[in-house]
């Protein structure tokens, strides 16, 4: 009898090994994919039109509105789901830390800009950094222009910095994060 329980307890270790082994051969792969789509590489070249705060942000502005008459530019919904991207977008999407925070902010940022903003001022703290930019936003409804103050909070991954978030009077906390905690 000792003997047969021994072997049982064998037997069911070698299960268990299996089943873990198979799972980990479906899912790491899977996992590591999802990780590294979502966030920018540390190990990135640096990017010129990156290698400064004000720089993100500014290029992100110039890939949005190349010439005053364009107004949306890019698709929002290939930007959140990430599939089906143009050359363009794809380019825009890598200003961002993720494709779902480019498609969320863009489509955000396009809605009631009515001309090209301009930065006011940036201040860096280590690997983030807050840039202002004053942008003159007309609301639906109205034809009424006003200035607003946008707030983009970026994060620097390797050499290059990433738009994180847009912060506006209506939504302090970041609108990346108003979108997110409603859905």
């Amino acid at each position: 009898m000792p003997y047969d329980a021994r072997m049982k307890i064998k037997l069911s270790w070698v299960i268990v090994t299996a089943v873990l082994i198979s799972l980990g051969w479906i899912l790491v792969p899977r996992l590591t994919f999802w990780y590294s789509a979502r966030t920018p590489s540390a190990y990135e070249s640096a990017r010129e039109n990156q290698e400064t705060p004000r720089a993100t942000v500014e290029s992100m502005f110039q890939m949005m509105y190349p010439t005053p008459d364009v107004v949306d530019r890019f698709n929002e919904v290939h930007l959140l789901e990430g599939k089906d991207l143009t050359p363009e977008e794809e380019a825009f999407a890598k200003l961002f830390w993720d494709t779902r925070r480019s498609g969320i902010l863009c489509e955000f940022m396009t809605e009631a800009m009515t001309e090209f903003p301009s930065v006011i001022d940036q201040e860096v703290n280590g690997d983030s950094a807050t840039v202002r930019v004053s942008v003159t936003v007309s609301p639906l409804p109205s034809s009424d222009s006003s200035s607003m103050v946008y707030t983009f909070d970026l994060k620097k991954r390797g050499p290059n910095w990433y738009v994180y978030e847009l912060r506006v009077p209506k939504a302090p906390d970041g609108v990346f994060n108003r979108v997110k905690s409603s859905s």
